[in-house]
């Protein structure tokens, strides 16, 4: 993908922005840092691995077998998740596609995304990169295609003057199965797939106020593959489950399977 009278390519200056942040030992924040580990290719798309965390974490290091402390994190060292993300560039267009990692509620693309901009604005003036979840109405109907509703979450957020604490809060209401390997009613995915929301009223016991509501996040099941599919105020943003029930990171080849199967789907679907 060239770009601008310059012919800029775009595979080239991701892997030149990666180098950049190797050779100068990371990006870090006032909260977060980053560090890329490995780069390597994968039938024309580009694998990395990144170092990711956070400060001001005071976390602690322990001998599981034991539950002895067998050292503490530094004011100046963060607890990292190795992150991986597959990038793939198109010969011909204007999208790119990074399929990211994301370790319980650890991902480095918020953080990297705007680093990432502000490095492409003085590499290629003139251009900018706009970064977007990607929002595929066919992917959703396709994968809840038989799949099953495992869990609901929603999420209400008061502003200050909507409470008595006087400040804005934040509260979660969780929606689990009685039973192991029991499912929720199929009726509440059919209302989320042909209106594409479900009112939390019609859910919960309690009563909540269906203007606070900003997200709901969803958890369905396919094939013994889970994917969590986040619905606010855009398309849901999709979240694949890698090898559920495992306790090992799943391996380069499977994410990179995964991965590529997400991305090149969508292309087949589109062009």
């Amino acid at each position: 993908m060239n770009f601008g009278d310059e012919q800029h390519n775009l595979h080239e200056l991701w892997l030149a922005y990666l180098q950049e942040v190797a050779q100068d030992g990371g990006v870090q924040t006032r909260e977060r840092y980053f560090m890329v580990e490995t780069v390597g290719d994968v039938h024309g798309d580009t694998l990395c691995e990144l170092d990711y965390g956070r400060f001001g974490s005071d976390k602690r290091v322990r001998d599981v077998g034991t539950g002895s402390q067998t050292g503490k994190v530094a004011p100046n060292e963060v607890a990292s998740e190795a992150l991986r993300l597959l990038c793939h560039v198109p010969k011909r267009g204007t999208v790119s596609y990074i399929a990211h990692e994301q370790v319980g509620i650890s991902s480095v693309v918020g953080v990297m995304s705007q680093h990432f901009k502000n490095w492409f604005h003085w590499q290629c003036r003139g251009f900018h990169v706009e970064i977007a979840y990607l929002e595929d109405a066919d992917a959703w109907n396709e994968f809840l295609d038989g799949a099953t509703l495992r869990e609901l979450t929603f999420v209400a957020r008061k502003p200050a003057d909507g409470n008595r604490a006087g400040r804005p809060t934040k509260e979660i209401y969780e929606v689990r199965p009685d039973g192991r390997g029991a499912v929720l009613p199929k009726s509440w995915l059919e209302r989320l797939r042909s209106d594409g929301r479900l009112p939390a009223n019609e859910v919960l016991s309690v009563q909540v106020d269906e203007s606070d509501i900003s997200e709901t996040r969803v958890v369905v099941e396919k094939d013994k593959r889970r994917r969590t599919i986040s619905i606010g105020t855009e398309w849901p943003r999709f979240t694949w489950e890698i090898e559920p029930g495992s306790n090992s990171r799943p391996t380069d080849t499977t994410f990179t399977a995964v991965a590529g199967e997400i991305i090149h789907g969508h292309l087949a679907r589109h062009h």
